[in-house]
């Protein structure tokens, strides 16, 4: 039953697809479509951050349907944020941190070009493989190394979008987290499957921790917040001890590969919960979360989302974020140089 359904359910993205691309729009601009055959979890907001930076100079901006956001518009001018976390969702809200990237966010991305592109020379589409409204320059696709390639199940059976046959009108493959035990092994099938499609690896390396009531996630959005906060945001907190167990909680697309990059660098990690992808937290389920002594680690994207809760100072302190930096390992210049052009 559930390969009927998978069967069903790429038949009728494959009409939508032909159609949506008949009438696709050209931009006087280059174009680069950064996705993946997965519903999430494959590590697209490091890199188009990591790619923003690349193209600084360029004036980039980033277009992204803003998952969980109530409305379209400019999110960052590339000078300062012009929105918020309910209205342009946790991904548009931490690009909007890289310096000099344009950001915006909603459903109709054309529309959004036109309005606010102005004089970027690059512009990064942000989960649009599936979607070819907007003809790009470049179609590049991540694929997460740490999922085993037997495990690539098309929805509603699995995780997956596509199957691995989408590959055929990519650019280029960039494989995730290349450090995993499974990245040989998709290596093999890319190259047997794809012999002339261009791939390159990468890694998501931990670039330490900040304390949350040191960091640029704060925000402070009532006077009695920042009053009750204000006590706490100019202590200085001690770095963290490795030998000192901690928590860890999330709600990304793969949160074992956030518990396991902990662990792999020395984070003593005794307790996770994991919530959904894009999950809103509430002040009463972190409340009740963080209690005692034990310091919890979250996500960039996760800090996010929870900036703008009224949560009482002793459990912002137990709050760490983890931050992480992407590095490309195999054919860095060859890929900036096909990407950025």
């Amino acid at each position: 039953m559930i390969g009927l359904l998978s069967r069903i359910y790429l038949a009728l993205h494959h009409f939508v697809f032909r159609r949506r691309k008949e009438g696709a729009v050209k931009f006087e601009v280059r174009v680069v479509s950064v996705g993946n055959l997965s519903m999430g979890g494959t590590g697209k907001t490091p890199l188009v951050a990591y790619l923003a930076e690349k193209a600084r100079k360029r004036n980039p901006m980033v277009v992204l349907r803003g998952y969980g956001g109530r409305s379209a518009g400019l999110v960052s001018d590339g000078r300062q944020t012009v929105s918020t976390f309910d209205s342009a969702g946790d991904e548009a809200m931490l690009l909007a941190q890289v310096p000099g990237l344009r950001v915006a966010a909603g459903r109709d991305r054309i529309d959004l070009i036109r309005r606010f592109a102005g004089n970027s020379g690059i512009i990064f589409l942000d989960d649009a493989f599936q979607n070819p409204s907007i003809a790009r320059d470049v179609d590049l696709v991540l694929i997460d190394a740490t999922l085993p390639p037997e495990r690539l199940r098309v929805f509603p059976g699995g995780k997956f979008r596509e199957d691995v046959d989408a590959l055929l009108r990519a650019s280029a493959v960039l494989l995730t987290r290349s450090d995993s035990v499974h990245a040989r092994s998709w290596l093999s099938l890319l190259r047997t499957r794809f012999p002339s499609l261009p791939i390159f690896q990468s890694v998501h390396e931990f670039a330490g921790l900040v304390p949350f009531l040191q960091s640029t996630m704060l925000a402070a959005t009532t006077p009695e917040q920042k009053q009750r906060r204000g006590s706490t945001v100019g202590r200085r907190t001690a770095r963290h001890n490795p030998n000192i167990g901690v928590g860890a909680f999330c709600g990304i697309g793969n949160p074992q590969a956030f518990y396991s990059m902990l662990a792999e660098n020395g984070m003593k990690v005794v307790s996770t919960k994991s919530f959904g992808d894009h999950h809103r937290y509430t002040a009463p389920e972190l409340t009740k979360l963080i209690q005692g002594s034990l310091r919890w680690i979250t996500t960039e994207k996760d800090a996010v989302r929870i900036r703008d809760l009224d949560l009482d100072p002793s459990v912002l302190e137990s709050i760490w974020i983890a931050r992480l930096r992407l590095r490309i390992t195999v054919g860095e210049k060859s890929f900036l140089k096909l990407v950025l052009g």
